[in-house]
């Protein structure tokens, strides 16, 4: 019995020295669970002269002068976060990039009137998405930008805007009321 007690304590300390000996990575690879320096990063650029800073209430802010950058599906430092409750774009900002939010657990949003465009799939599924003010200067709404936002109730659409993109607000299933001004002439499908 204490010989297969001794084997026994020796291959357990085999194995984890051997595990210890392994990269970094190596079981990462394996099951795909990885992390990165976005998932708790509460500060850095999101365009050339953009940058952002997440509070410790989760009030995200984005500041500077310029367009946002445009994100690859799932890319974005955004994309994914509980811990954003609200975003507040400050003046200056000239566009939302695309999937910029998606998929972000954020519940009120404000938009200046610096802003002339909220690019393609920019608030995407953000389901907790109550309100939200977009001031006159936006001219553009992108395809699926607030699509799957199914806590937003209500939005005013500024008379600045020209174009609403294809399925914009497909998916709101709480939306009650939408204003569209008459510069509108072009509104997409969905």
């Amino acid at each position: 019995m204490k010989k297969k007690i001794l084997s026994l304590v020796i291959a357990l300390s085999m194995a984890f020295c051997s595990a210890a000996a392994l990269p970094e990575n190596a079981f990462t690879e394996l099951t795909g669970i990885t992390a990165s320096a976005a998932d708790t990063a509460k500060a850095g650029k999101c365009g050339e002269n953009v940058s952002w800073s997440l509070d410790g209430k989760g009030v995200l802010t984005i500041s500077g002068s310029g367009k946002m950058t445009s994100y690859d599906w799932g890319e974005s430092p955004f994309c994914n976060r509980n811990d954003i409750k609200s975003v507040v774009i400050k003046s200056g900002v000239t566009s939302i990039g695309s999937c910029a939010f998606m998929d972000c657990s954020l519940e009120s949003l404000t938009i200046p009137s610096s802003v002339t465009s909220i690019l393609d799939n920019a608030f995407l599924n953000c389901k907790s998405l109550k309100s939200t003010t977009i001031s006159n200067g936006v001219k553009s709404i992108g395809l699926r930008a607030f699509d799957g936002c199914s806590s937003l109730t209500g939005i005013t659409i500024p008379s600045s805007v020209t174009s609403i993109g294809d399925g914009a607000f497909r998916r709101c299933s709480s939306l009650t009321s939408v204003t569209i001004p008459s510069s509108v002439t072009s509104i997409g499908n969905s």
